[in-house]
């Protein structure tokens, strides 16, 4: 049986003591500070590996999140188009609301339509100022009131067809049919979303990033494909040629002409329109999934980080104890080397 030495210099067993003690009260800092922070891992020496997970995990859930901001935005840029657009019948249903005599309506319609349309353009204004909320919607309410233009133009050009008509009253309906044009026009040049004109035929491609990674393939969507943002002016839908109106009514025949280029002219319009609201799915589908990838990265970073504050209450209870007992030991360790000194004394 080895016996042990009674020295004075070296206090074995205190040491030994002090070593638990500090290993205990550094296990019931990190205890506290997991607790307190929420997070499983704070710094790489608490999960080495865990931690390269977990960051891989937040780059994909944070590039997703603004993947989705980024989808949202093309979808509304598509929306503001159509909103912008359905401004222009508002002035034309004020219009028509009055029950008056053909040659008081010319003189109504001339002040509308050459004073900047006060109808209009409050209208317009209130949609791209308040109700800009994206690019897409910004692309179909613009159509939408090019649209409403353009049913007006064929109403008028229907009735223009009318040998019944008086020359002056023709002429009265060639007048509104220009400045109904000249107003697809001016829709079509000003209609914009962040500064970037939609309907003027300057935008041949807009990308939407919708992933939250590098390839282009799966991760980028291009909403100015197929001519979604090709001009939209009068001329450009026919109803200008060397600068002339096409849509005159001078005689039946001309009106029967007029008709063919509004119809025309009206398909191009609904086509587009078609492709904008085809985009607009194709980027609500984006978006759900773009959340669903984001709830579930989310949920495995969080198995991964995050305090499981039950268990870690345990250990904290735990480490208390222990810290305790061993704060204790060493008061006892360090009354060892008293047995020496009554022995001197002996």
């Amino acid at each position: 049986m080895m016996m042990m030495s009674i020295v004075v210099n070296t206090n074995v067993q205190s040491l030994n003591a002090q070593r638990v003690l500090s290993s205990n009260v550094k296990s019931l800092g990190r205890s506290l500070e997991k607790l307190a922070s929420g997070y499983r891992i704070n710094r790489a020496s608490d999960d080495a590996a865990g931690l390269q997970i977990s960051e891989s995990l937040r780059s994909q859930i944070r590039g997703s999140q603004q993947a989705n901001n980024n989808v949202q935005d093309g979808i509304n840029l598509l929306d503001l188009l159509h909103d912008s657009i359905s401004g222009a019948s508002a002035g034309r249903e004020n219009v028509e609301r009055f029950t008056l005599s053909f040659a008081v309506l010319e003189f109504l319609c001339t002040i509308v339509y050459t004073s900047n349309s006060p109808f209009l353009i409050p209208r317009i204004c209130t949609h791209l100022s308040s109700h800009a909320r994206g690019l897409l919607n910004t692309a179909d309410g613009a159509f939408d009131t090019i649209t409403n233009n353009l049913q007006r133009i064929r109403e008028l050009v229907v009735q223009g067809g009318n040998d019944t008509l008086a020359p002056q009253q023709r002429s009265a309906i060639n007048s509104e049919l220009l400045q109904l044009a000249t107003d697809v026009t001016r829709i079509a040049n000003s209609t914009q979303f962040n500064s970037k004109n939609l309907l003027d035929g300057s935008q041949t491609s807009l990308k939407i990033q919708v992933g939250a990674n590098a390839t282009s393939t799966t991760n980028v969507i291009d909403i100015g494909a197929n001519n979604v943002f090709a001009s939209a002016s009068a001329s450009s839908l026919g109803l200008f040629a060397s600068g002339a109106l096409q849509t005159k009514v001078n005689s039946n025949g001309s009106a029967l002409k007029s008709l063919s280029i509004v119809d025309a002219a009206l398909q191009t319009v609904q086509n587009r329109r078609a492709s904008i609201g085809a985009l607009t799915n194709r980027l609500d589908g984006a978006s759900a999934n773009l959340s669903i990838s984001v709830e579930n990265f989310s949920a495995s970073e969080s198995r991964i980080r995050n305090t499981d504050i039950a268990k870690e209450s345990a250990n904290l209870t735990k480490n208390q104890v222990l810290q305790q007992a061993s704060a204790q030991i060493l008061g006892q360790a360090n009354q060892t080397t008293q047995l020496a000194l009554s022995l001197l004394k002996g």
